[in-house]
């Protein structure tokens, strides 16, 4: 019923306004709802098309009727329009025929200065004045969700147009990253990238359908994209996103690890309003929108590293953020952004991410405490940062001081001790000591007791009670004497590591001790033969199993030790018959 006429959907649109105004939450997502269930109103289609492929009006009339389209609009039917926009875009199923209609929609759009209406949108009074929070962050999702899919277009477009190998190379890996759309143009043929096959045809047509210049991205742009992840990544409840869209970014920062904390809170992953969901929806979009930007626009990744805000927006997405998804989803692109598209620059992206990061140790290390339970995706991102720098020969600053620091809070510790904390501590230490030398890797493992303290008091202390105590017993047995207090077993202390996560990373470090070292490794190698074998083994020289006919042969096949594991066999070998290749 209600797809039948215009007017009734623009009365749901009225309704859902009508709840933005007076703060009826249920209202107002309500009549949206209807509007998503119902199919796409017809005569917001048919004005879409009209904005954009009067085939008489030139690309400047074209932008206009664009920006009448979404701008001069109430809030709700922005939203709609906008929701049309990347239907018309995105279907679900396209045929053939819909295809060349897409294809034409893509072209006819960026001539007519679409992308740059839909920057624009983003930054504009109207949205910050006339919308409330909820429907603005349902508007840059939509909004990031087309941006993402132009500016890949836009991408393999100038890998088509340029030829910096440096540009080109950061965009062609970051490409390949990217999820995209397939299609299937017949069984003959293979298959190809939506957006690629839209590249090559504004490639082919770029004389008749020309890309206006302002729809390329700017480094204004980046900025802008950097503001709306900060103000779509805090928690504030009391200061509203439209201050932060106008502050200062340091004053954002200071407000920023203030309001996204409390440290005697309980925090649970499903503890979140539809809000909530949307703005880490919106965030994780520009994140990696952010990424591609930075790729898409020459030298933006060096004017990045000038920028004083820069390492606070870094530090404030990866610590001190309340949402883990957004915490992962930065660190993720940080490290994208690093290894894979810097531009030429990443030799100096790295060891300024490495240095600001330990920062926080030698500055801040009181933050770092306040915010353990946030830690995991700040260590994680070091670690990575590491290994790739290893990997890559690069040396970051001052790395034995920071080896010599991770050693010493190890030796320190006490509980309780928060799980990331641990975790990350002793995974920071095991890849600073990929850059050691093994005479290195000899005085931190023997000379300063850390392989000891590590199984000891890490990882095995009851084990090592009880060892002391055979030891005590059986030398007390040898002497022939009998001394009570010696039998008495105390009770052990708590290890360290409690969780199989920081119990890995501490075999991780281990493991790393080990490596290049030989006297590390037969420590290590006596502890544990010490702590979990009492007796020495003898070798084996006789299987449980015997043949029941003739002497057993020394080579090729033998009977299994365990004979019931037969069953399991015949088992695998019914599954493996049941595969018509394999027989």
């Amino acid at each position: 019923i209600f797809s039948q006429k215009h007017e009734y959907y623009q009365f749901l649109i009225e309704i859902s306004d009508m709840g933005c105004k007076e703060n009826n939450i249920r209202i107002r997502d309500t009549a949206r709802e209807i509007l998503d269930l119902v199919p796409v109103d017809n005569h917001i289609k048919v004005a879409l098309i009209n904005c954009i492929g009067s085939p008489k009006s030139t690309s400047e009339e074209n932008f206009t009727r664009l920006k009448n389209f979404y701008f001069h609009a109430s809030p709700t039917q922005m939203l709609y329009n906008l929701k049309t926009t990347f239907i018309k875009l995105v279907p679900a199923l396209p045929t053939t025929n819909e295809l060349n209609e897409i294809d034409a929609i893509y072209v006819r759009f960026l001539n007519a200065g679409g992308l740059i209406c839909l920057l624009n949108i983003l930054t504009h009074k109207q949205l910050t004045e006339q919308c409330d929070i909820k429907t603005r962050k349902s508007i840059y999702l939509i909004i990031f969700y087309m941006l993402k899919r132009f500016l890949i277009i836009l991408g393999f477009y100038q890998l088509k147009t340029t030829n910096s190998s440096i540009d080109n190379e950061s965009l062609d890996q970051i490409l390949s990253l990217i999820p995209m759309s397939t299609i299937f143009v017949g069984d003959h043929h293979p298959s190809v990238l939506i957006e690629k096959r839209i590249a090559i045809l504004l490639y082919q047509h770029m004389e008749d359908y020309p890309i206006p210049k302002n729809s390329f991205l700017q480094y204004n742009h980046i900025i802008d994209f950097m503001r709306l992840i900060w103000c779509l990544a805090s928690n504030n409840k009391q200061i509203s996103c439209d201050v932060n869209l106008k502050n200062d970014f340091n004053l954002i920062h200071q407000t920023f690890k203030q309001e996204n904390i409390n440290p005697n809170e309980q925090f649970f992953l499903n503890d979140y309003s539809d809000e909530d969901t949307e703005s880490q929806l919106a965030c994780r979009e520009c994140l990696e929108l952010l990424c591609l930007s930075i790729s898409l626009v020459p030298s933006s990744v060096e004017q990045l590293l000038k920028e004083n805000f820069f390492e606070y927006f870094l530090i404030d997405l990866i610590l001190y953020c309340h949402y883990p998804i957004i915490r992962h989803t930065a660190s993720e692109q940080i490290l994208i952004l690093t290894t894979r598209c810097s531009q030429g620059q990443t030799e100096n992206l790295l060891k300024y991410l490495i240095d600001k990061q330990f920062q926080i140790f030698n500055k801040y290390s009181n933050n770092l405490k306040i915010y353990s339970s946030y830690s995991s995706d700040f260590f994680f991102l070091l670690c990575r940062l590491l290994t790739f720098a290893y990997q890559n020969q690069i040396l970051p600053l001052n790395i034995e001081q920071q080896l010599d620091d991770e050693i010493l809070w190890l030796k320190n510790i006490q509980l309780p001790i928060d799980d990331n904390l641990l975790r990350g501590h002793l995974n920071l230490a095991r890849d600073l000591l990929q850059f050691q030398i093994s005479e290195r890797k000899h005085f931190y493992g023997i000379d300063q007791l850390l392989i000891q303290q590590i199984i000891e008091q890490f990882l095995f202390p009851a084990s090592t009670l009880l060892y002391q105590f055979r030891s005590i017993k059986q030398n007390n047995l040898l002497k022939q004497t009998n001394d009570n207090d010696d039998y008495e077993l105390k009770e052990p202390s708590t290890p360290f590591c409690q969780t199989p996560i920081s119990i890995s990373a501490a075999f991780d470090l281990l493991v790393i001790l080990g490596t290049n070292c030989i006297e590390n490794l037969k420590l290590i190698d006596k502890y544990i033969t010490d702590l979990f074998y009492s007796a020495p083994d003898s070798n084996l020289t006789e299987w449980d199993f015997s043949l029941p006919i003739g002497s057993r042969s020394n080579e090729s096949f033998v009977g299994l030790k365990n004979a019931g594991a037969t069953c399991y066999m015949n088992s695998v070998l019914q599954q493996l018959f049941m595969i018509q290749p394999l027989r």
